[in-house]
């Protein structure tokens, strides 16, 4: 092994005797420092000495690095040399010791025998240089790319030229809470951008020779058919899980079949459920679930079946073996799983009134601010204070159809009497305004202006597909109904080998 060393001015003085102190650090090469430490008047031989005790010794090639104080005037020594890999702690210190083997070489001879050939040093590996970390931004409520850019300290010039590489980049223009862009930035210069303009679309820009450039770069879009089957043990929710259903995708079979059965008072331990649905793929890995595509509930066992149909490109919805559209005419409750807290009954403690009376209506409990939808499509008759009622509106619907909702805490916005909703508009949001002792929904429903109790009244049927549609129906339905009979099928086998 080769070593030189130089002697370099100024020196710093050190009081404390000569003493070794030797530094082990892991890595490839391996790198080990060694400093001789002298006092003023320590030899400059004893620097030559150790450079060549090293130098002699058998030990594995290894970059050195020796540190010191010759005698006056006080110069540093450093002797350096490379090699890889790096010897043990142990093995270093067995050849420290070995002062004799140097004892008589001439200072002269050990220098000249110390050159490190300028091709050797040449030879050592530049420090890596680390990439700029991306930096992830989520838009927030009233961001632009203006205002982002200036957090990261680019300035208005760099969001001039962004937008002015023209189609790529202008849908940075409309950019809405909750996305992300994710930028390399240095030193006020803008290096790259990346913002995924949806699923399978994604904007790049990139700095190449000090100029930007932008394109749009396409992802691979697939669509995989998935299965899945569960026995309710516990909830609805739990046996989801367990089968493998997303949390989208519980609620989605919840809208599907919550015509029919109330998911709050009807779901008892056995209940069964079977569902096929899609699962979409971006350059083959699944990114989300799609749409329910056919799904059984089993309910008290009571089987509801639904199929996903659309005609000819139009809007599509979910239907019944025979046709009939699974959104009724009015849904079952105007909040989303909300349980009840008082049902129908012509006769009921009153706990503000403290008198007994009838109950023409059903309460769900919910917190302050929940949304309240319009059960169906109507035209609102009354909006404001009612009595006992508090905030209330009443919804005439088609025919002999109306409805209430009393005790709101406030109503949706650009609503008043005569404006027209549909099913599932949101019309106010849950208080206790009027004789209410907590946040609840007073909900009525009324036939001929009778009261009639919402849980348990018929509501009017949808208009089936018409006569025209129902062969092509028919046929486009069948395959999906023949594999939830497969489904039911392992399902049954499974709980007889289970049992």
């Amino acid at each position: 092994m080769k070593i030189d060393y130089k002697l370099v001015d100024p020196p710093r003085k050190r009081s404390h005797p000569l003493r070794w102190l030797m530094i082990l650090l892991l890595g490839a090469p391996a790198v080990v420092a060694l400093a001789l430490v002298n006092d003023s008047t320590a030899p400059e031989s004893a620097v030559r000495d150790t450079a060549v005790i090293l130098s002699e010794s058998r030990l594995p090639p290894v970059q050195i690095q020796l540190v010191g104080q010759s005698s006056p005037p006080h110069s540093e020594v450093a002797l350096v040399a490379t090699a890889d890999p790096a010897p043990s702690h142990e093995e270093f210190i067995q050849h420290l010791d070995a002062p004799a083997a140097a004892a008589s070489i001439e200072p002269e001879a050990a220098v000249a025998e110390l050159t490190v050939p300028e091709a050797v040093i040449e030879e050592l590996p530049e420090p890596a240089i680390a990439e700029e970390a991306w930096e992830s931004v989520t838009v927030s409520s009233g961001d632009s790319l203006t205002r982002i850019f200036s957090r990261l300290g680019l300035n208005a010039r760099v969001v001039y030229d962004v937008l002015a590489l023209g189609e790529p980049t202008a849908v940075l223009k409309n950019i809405h809470p909750g996305q992300i862009l994710r930028l390399r930035v240095d030193d006020g210069e803008l290096l790259a951008l990346e913002y995924d303009i949806n699923a399978f679309q994604r904007l790049r820009v990139d700095q190449k020779d000090g100029e930007l450039g932008a394109e749009t770069i396409e992802f691979d879009k697939d669509i995989r058919i998935a299965r899945a089957a569960g026995i309710i043990e516990d909830s609805l929710y739990l046996a989801g899980n367990r089968a493998g259903l997303s949390d989208k995708l519980i609620m989605s079979l919840v809208e599907i079949f919550g015509w029919d059965i109330n998911f709050w008072l009807d779901i008892r331990k056995g209940d069964q459920f079977a569902v096929i649905y899609e699962e979409v793929l971006r350059d083959g890995e699944k990114i989300r679930d799609g749409r329910i595509l056919a799904a059984e509930f089993v309910n008290r066992d009571v089987s509801h079946r639904a199929v996903y149909y659309a005609d000819n490109g139009a809007r599509g919805g979910y239907y019944d073996p025979n046709g009939h559209p699974m959104r009724k005419t009015f849904l079952r409750s105007p909040i989303k799983n909300a349980p009840v807290t008082s049902g129908f009954t012509l006769s009921r403690y009153h706990p503000v009134l403290k008198t007994w009376r009838a109950h023409r209506g059903v309460d769900y409990g919910a917190s302050t601010g929940t949304p309240i939808r319009s059960t169906a499509d109507g035209t609102i008759t009354k909006l404001g204070w009612s009595n006992g009622y508090g905030k209330v509106v009443t919804i005439q619907h088609a025919g002999r159809y109306s409805t209430l909702y009393a005790h709101m805490s406030r109503f949706a916005p650009k609503l008043k009497e005569g404006s027209r909703v549909s099913q599932g508009q949101v019309i106010g949001y849950v208080g206790k305004t009027g004789l209410a002792t907590g946040p609840h929904l007073h909900f009525e429903f009324r036939i001929d202006g009778k009261h009639h109790d919402p849980q348990k009244v018929k509501f009017p049927k949808a208009k089936p597909l018409p006569e025209a549609q129902l062969a092509a129906f028919n046929e486009a339905s069948k395959s999906w109904f023949k594999q939830l009979d497969s489904i039911d099928a392992n399902m049954v086998a499974m709980n007889d080998r289970t049992n």
